[in-house]
């Protein structure tokens, strides 16, 4: 597993501060994909990745 180094400056994460860490990503990933670095995926339960 990989682990990941953050900068957290207060003693205890919150929900909200996770919640902000996964949106954040969420939000690189589609500025990737507008600007044509990054193919889209859509990943469907039924048949997996297409």
């Amino acid at each position: 597993q990989r682990t990941h180094h953050l900068c957290i400056y207060k003693p205890r994460l919150t929900e909200l501060d996770t919640h902000n860490r996964l949106l954040r990503f969420k939000n690189f990933d589609v500025a990737l994909i507008n600007k044509g670095i990054l193919l889209p995926k859509l990943y469907l339960a039924i048949s997996g990745d297409m």
